[in-house]
């Protein structure tokens, strides 16, 4: 018997030694898997340091009805666990009975091997299980990182190449408007030097046709006053055409410079947008580097727990040795002489209990069973309940995106028709540029048809020259008396009533053409408030779809981390439970060893070993505890985990919600404040333009009333110079007709020729007033031209303005829109702080 006892004994210590090997590798495999699963739950717990940092300060809020669910489900897990105690306490009272039962199963040996075979099959089982689980979370990471990856390119060739496209536009834009501006200018230069020598040759003109008419008013009849008159209105008419032509000039280069400055706006807007774009890669690059370091430290402090708990492993099997061996030598003296006597209570205690072991066995088994697998069922719905909602917020987030994107699509559409009016404008400056060599064609047939009239003066200057040359050939060779004549009356000097003619009035103001009001600041207005409405949209939709991508990604990654941690921590927990299983089959072999002894005729040793054996029974039930507590922790830790995620997520959310909402109450207020600025605008630009109006309206009344009054006495001036030319002409076909018969008619014509001199000095004295209105009028209308500029430039000031208060408007939109984790980033890293010291010290 003790050969066999001894040749157990050896048995018992290889398959021992085999145990512990093949936990040793066990423990080298699970430290590689832990060295790879600690690389993919860095991000997971850097993560989840922030979100339970948010959610220490969310715990108040949470009303929800989601809340409410993950409450509820607490408390089932809750009463799982205190179900699980009790079970475990069972579990303890059924192994004292197994304790005490112990020495009799002898036949049971071959049943624990192939438990001992099961398990580890099993084992090798979870093993592979878990080795293609990992396999399949690392293809769907490097899948995930892959598309992550993807659409980051994508998103950056897109902004390179909306930039450049931008840039390249902006910059033919530019082009376009310079070569337009450079014309214009020229343009304006030559027409003012147009101007200018159109000036003088007027000038020059009047003043040869003020000589010649003063030379010539004696022979001049109704067909020279029409002409000079007609002369006049052209001259005016083609002033006038000048200086329409003048303003719509300076119109276009308004609208330039208005489109000018809408190419600068967009060229700020894109500046924005790259600052944005680099703000946010900064602020990613600083999350990476973070959950790195974090990871590193999580890592390192894994590895120095595992060596701890190796260590601690060790020196406790060491301990159980030497107290194995002390107990035995000890027990083996005393129970010597008393285990004889009870070796036949002992044997018939044995029979009966085997049958109640058995049984309690089976039960024992048969509710652990049932239990774990309620408890995986149960397990397996949380998490399929939290995949689904997580995949339904994942849907609304794409849906939202898609909202955004079309968004987007809208407000390009808008730019394209912006760019679509600015092409119309230039078409119709070019238009403008036409209808100018138009004009300055008509000037040039109007310079024509003066030149045709000089030449017509000219002729007619000869005939009276003619004329005068035969009455003085008259006046030598007429010797007749002329008594008849003065007797008659035909030799007395004219006697006109001559009506006394008012001085000339001041033109109250200038033409109609040059009074009226510059409307085109209408225009200016025009797309300058539809930019101003479209930035802070463009911006917003850019912002929000920036914001709902990095939520997106965090989902997911989110979603991957809480599948990893869960199904990591389900496989610790298993590889927990076989361990003690383990411990306590091996146990169970000792007893049966000493059992064995105790059956032998050296019951004293086989005593001490049973007495061995109970001790490391209670050292193997502390530690099943304390395996038990940890695994209890674990399964708590991680259910906290799972709430703080899903908790986060849904703070996050209403944090996310509420934010939006901010800004967009302070987007609302800001374009309520600049709709009520653009309507105090309009309002002061209808009363500007009304007042203008008005004063159009009374100038143009006050000139027609001085055209009527211009008409009535040119016409009356007309009308007397045309009689007193035809009382002139009757005197002197008398005069021809009696020329022959005396001398005293010669003295008469020359009384007559000093009268017709006198009457051309007067005309000439009419002229000379004629100029004189005329240059009054110039003076006002240069005045009005001046008073024009001066209004046009205090609107211009006014419009810069207005401009400077919608930049600062945009630019408290562009604060507002940014993300709010930058203005509580230094709250987050106290917490953060904070919360990594009460770790070290756990």
């Amino acid at each position: 018997m003790s050969s066999t006892l001894e040749l157990s004994l050896i048995a018992s210590c290889r398959d021992l030694g085999e145990d512990v090997e093949k936990k040793d590798r066990e423990l080298k495999e699970l430290k590689e898997e832990l060295e790879v699963a600690n690389g993919k739950n860095k991000e997971r717990k850097a993560k989840n340091k922030k979100l339970r940092a948010r959610i220490k300060d969310l715990e108040e809020t949470m009303s929800l009805p989601e809340g409410e669910k993950l409450r509820g489900l607490e408390t089932k897990i809750e009463e799982l666990e205190a179900a699980k105690i009790e079970a475990m306490g069972d579990l303890e009272a059924k192994n004292g009975r197994i304790k005490e039962l112990e020495a009799q199963f002898e036949a049971q040996r071959a049943e624990l091997d192939e438990v001992h075979s099961a398990n580890l099959a099993e084992l090798d089982k979870l093993k592979t299980a878990m080795s293609d689980d990992i396999e399949a979370k690392d293809n769907t990471i490097k899948m995930l990182e892959v598309q992550l990856d993807t659409a980051i390119e994508a998103l950056t060739a897109d902004r390179d190449a909306i930039k450049a496209q931008v840039a390249k536009e902006a910059e033919d834009q530019s082009k376009k408007l310079a070569e337009a501006l450079e014309s214009a200018r020229k343009d304006l230069d030559a027409l003012e030097e147009y101007l200018k020598a159109q000036k003088a040759q007027f000038e020059e003109v009047m003043d040869a046709q003020a000589k010649e008419i003063a030379a010539l008013r004696s022979a001049a009849g109704e067909m020279e006053l029409l002409e000079l008159k007609a002369k006049v209105k052209e001259l005016e008419a083609a002033r006038k055409e000048a200086l329409e032509a003048k303003t719509e000039a300076i119109k276009d280069l308004e609208a330039k410079s208005e489109a000018l400055e809408d190419l600068e706006a967009k060229n700020e807007r894109i500046k924005d947008l790259e600052a944005q774009l680099e703000a946010q890669r900064a602020e990613l690059d600083e999350v990476r580097t973070a959950e790195l370091n974090e990871l590193k430290i999580a890592s390192a402090a894994k590895d120095n727990t595992i060596k701890m708990l190796e260590v601690q492993l060790d020196t406790a099997i060491e301990a159980l040795t030497v107290d194995m061996e002390a107990t035995r030598a000890q027990a083996a003296k005393e129970a010597l002489e008393s285990a004889r006597k009870d070796l036949e209570a002992a044997n018939e205690l044995l029979r009966a209990q085997k049958a109640e072991f058995e049984e309690a066995k089976t039960a024992w088994e048969s509710e652990a069973t049932s239990r774990a697998q309620e408890l995986a069922a149960k397990e397996k719905k949380l998490l399929e309940e939290v995949l689904e909602k997580q995949n339904d917020k994942l849907q609304d987030l794409e849906s939202g995106l898609a909202a955004k994107k079309e968004a987007l699509g809208v407000a390009q559409a808008k730019i394209e028709n912006q760019d679509m009016k600015i092409r119309e404008q230039e078409a119709k400056l070019q238009d403008l540029e036409s209808e100018l060599a138009a004009k300055t064609r008509a000037l040039e047939v109007a310079q024509a048809k003066i030149e045709n009239q000089d030449l017509k003066i000219r002729e007619q200057a000869a005939e009276l020259e003619a004329l005068n040359s035969k009455l003085e050939a008259s006046e030598a060779h007429d010797t007749v008396d002329l008594q008849y004549s003065r007797d008659d009356g035909y030799l007395e000097e004219p006697q006109y009533n001559q009506p006394q003619l008012d001085e000339p009035q001041e033109a109250p103001g200038p033409s109609q053409e040059l009074s009226q009001p510059l409307e085109p600041e209408q225009d200016h207005l025009g797309p300058s408030q539809g930019l101003g409405a479209l930035d802070p949209e463009f911006s917003r939709l850019l912002a929000e779809n920036a914001d709902l991508k990095d939520a997106l990604a965090a989902a997911r990654v989110r979603y991957a981390q809480l599948q990893q941690k869960s199904s990591k921590e389900l496989e610790d927990l298993k590889k927990d439970n076989l361990t003690c299983f383990q411990n306590f089959q091996t146990t169970k072999i000792q007893h049966r060893e000493d059992i064995l002894r105790a059956l032998n005729p050296e019951l004293s040793r086989l005593l001490a070993e049973n007495a061995e054996l109970k001790d490391a029974l209670a050292s193997t039930k502390a530690r099943y505890t304390e395996l038990h507590q940890k695994a209890t922790k674990q399964l708590e830790d991680l259910k906290k985990d799972n709430l703080t995620c899903f908790q986060n997520f849904q703070t996050m959310k209403i944090q996310h919600r509420e934010d939006v909402h901010q800004a967009q109450e302070e987007i609302a207020q800001l374009k309520k404040e600049i709709f009520q600025m653009k309507r105090k605008h309009k309002t002061e630009m209808s009363v500007l333009k009304f007042s203008c109006e008005q004063r159009v309206i009374q100038k143009e009344k006050d000139m027609e009333a001085e055209m009527e009054r211009r008409k009535e006495r040119q016409d009356m001036r007309e009308d007397f110079m045309l009689s007193g030319l035809r009382d002139e002409n009757k005197g002197l076909k008398t005069l021809l007709a009696q020329g022959t018969r005396s001398e005293a008619q010669s003295e008469a014509l020359e009384s007559q020729i000093l009268a017709l001199q006198t009457n051309l000095n007067q005309k000439e004295a009419e002229l000379a007033e004629i100029r004189e209105q005329l240059e009054e009028s110039k003076k006002e209308v240069e005045y009005e031209e001046n008073k024009k500029d001066e209004y046009r430039k205090t609107h211009i000031f006014k419009i810069l303005a207005l401009d400077q208060k919608n930049k600062e408007l945009r630019e408290r939109i562009q604060e507002l829109k940014k993300p709010q984790v930058l203005r509580s980033r230094e709250k987050r890293a106290s917490e953060d702080k904070k919360e990594e010291a009460k770790r070290r010290k756990i």
